[in-house]
């Protein structure tokens, strides 16, 4: 069975080491709202969301 967003994002923090242009994403629990608001507020492009329970389809766009 395939692991879950938090499964695989735990795992891919200790396997990098942050350095330019490649990190693990900031997680932003429950606040999703006020990022969204926050981003349009500053200009920015936008956020990615996903369901923090939803299984890692590698290579597949699903509705979580």
């Amino acid at each position: 069975m395939g692991k879950t967003i938090l499964e695989r994002r735990k795992r891919l923090e200790t396997m990098l080491k942050p350095i330019a242009g490649i990190q693990v994403g900031t997680c932003v629990d429950g606040e999703g709202k006020a990022l969204f608001d926050l981003t349009k507020q500053k200009g920015m492009e936008g956020i990615i969301a996903k369901r923090k329970n939803s299984i890692y389809a590698p290579g597949k766009r699903t509705s979580d």
